[in-house]
């Protein structure tokens, strides 16, 4: 598993990068900024600019994660 870039630090949630994000998450790097560019990916920090530096914190990874959770396939195909 990655090392977030912050994880020293006592009360705030750990940073990774794009490419350690992506690792956690168990995705490549370009469907996790594909996600990003749909809007449909977790929440992310983008550092000055267009082209700044992306970033995301531990628990938006985890709370992404956890609202992907599912009962069922059953569930899912009731929604379309």
């Amino acid at each position: 598993m990655p090392s977030p870039i912050n994880q020293s630090r006592p009360g705030i949630s750990p940073l990774f990068t794009s490419h350690e994000a992506a690792t956690y998450l168990r995705l490549a790097p370009q469907t996790l900024a594909h996600y990003r560019v749909r809007g449909i990916g977790p929440n992310y920090i983008r550092y000055s600019g267009m082209r700044g530096r992306i970033a995301y914190r531990q628990i938006d990874l985890d709370t992404w994660i956890n609202s992907r959770l599912r009962v069922s396939t059953a569930a899912e195909t009731a929604k379309s």
